[in-house]
């Protein structure tokens, strides 16, 4: 079926909202408050899905995609929308997410910083497939890359099956040299995430911090080197290694980490600490791990996440145990694409 109608507004992931003889429909490719005539291709019990046919009325926000790769690879969604108006879009998907899931009410600041390179950011792609391509928009089909505008690189990419391409294995951090490897996570835009960990780290007060979810030891050794006495936790064994190492080579000796799960942080290893970092991945915080900043009720948390829905769920909980977000922040580490990095201070009542 083929209709007409005007775009409501992009939720987060990117697709257009229209709604329609009380249907709602989700398309890729739109922008908000055009005209446009969609096909419906899947209709599932509460929405359908649909392609882009033709923008009758195009938004003055639109921009002509320079990739040739848009609209089938998977990895951008916002090539079409200009500048700006992605990142007025993210700052918008967190305050629903915190409103509508978190039911959290927005009497806090929220501030925006845009991202340091428009393209040409990433310093890590992975390819896939038989021929070394990216996953199409159906996340099955895999489409051969020749370049990405996103890569930091300009070069051509290699087209080899798994093939893990990386700018760099070490890197100076406001002085501090940073080792790591393909096999360890680290933040795919360096220049954003060197803003976030200044902005995190002037927001501390004096005295220790926990850093859980600490990855390499990137923050956590910038917290150090700024005098505090730090403790990192992170599953990762691999990435506690390189922590411990680069705590050693940069002569930093008021930082200790450990390779366990953070829901198995103990009462004595964090008593004392009334500033956490979390930082976990986008299925956000665990139960247990939630349970245990409840019961150890830290003053200060500092909550980093990559994924607006499971912070804002997150948050439901820490509010209804004594929290409150001072001020949110905005990162766009991920332009031309829906991803985005949340800050939120919480404090305790």
């Amino acid at each position: 079926m083929t209709i007409r109608a005007t775009v409501e507004k992009l939720v987060f992931g990117g697709k257009g909202l229209i709604r329609h003889e009380g249907l709602v429909i989700f398309v890729a490719d739109v922008l908000p408050q055009e005209e446009v005539v969609v096909e419906i291709i899947t209709t599932k019990k509460s929405y359908a899905e649909a392609r882009l046919v033709e923008v009758i009325t195009p938004s003055p926000d639109r921009v002509k995609a320079p990739c040739p790769y848009f609209g089938t690879c998977g990895g951008c969604q916002l090539q079409h929308m200009a500048y700006p108006e992605q990142l007025k879009a993210k700052k918008e998907w967190l305050i629903e997410a915190l409103e509508r899931i978190g039911k959290i009410l927005i009497d806090f600041p929220i501030e925006t910083t845009q991202a340091k390179k428009e393209w040409g950011y990433r310093r890590k792609v992975v390819l896939h497939g038989a021929e070394g391509g990216f996953y199409a928009r159906d996340n099955v089909t895999i489409i051969p890359i020749d370049r990405c505008l996103l890569y930091s690189t300009t070069e051509d990419l290699p087209r080899r099956p798994g093939a893990v391409m990386r700018t760099g294995g070490c890197e100076t951090i406001e002085g501090l040299k940073i080792s790591y490897s393909s096999d360890v996570f680290i933040q795919n835009d360096p220049e954003q995430s060197l803003q976030i960990y200044q902005d995190v780290l002037d927001s501390m007060d004096e005295g220790p911090i926990l850093d859980l979810y600490c990855g390499i030891g990137c923050l956590t050794l910038l917290a150090a080197k700024r005098g505090h006495q730090m403790f990192g936790v992170e599953l990762n064994a691999k990435a506690i290694e390189y922590a411990k190492e680069n705590a050693k080579a940069n002569g930093i000796d008021n930082a200790r980490f450990v390779a366990k799960p953070c829901e198995k942080v103990t009462k004595k290893e964090v008593a004392g600490f009334e500033q956490w970092i979390v930082n976990p991945p986008r299925v956000g915080l665990s139960k247990e791990v939630l349970n245990v900043i409840v019961a150890q009720k830290p003053q200060k948390v500092v909550y980093i996440s990559c994924m607006p829905s499971t912070l804002a769920r997150d948050c439901k909980v820490l509010y209804e145990n004594g929290y409150r977000i001072e001020k949110a922040h905005v990162y766009d580490m991920f332009a031309q694409t829906s991803h985005l990095e949340t800050v939120v201070y919480l404090k305790r009542d």
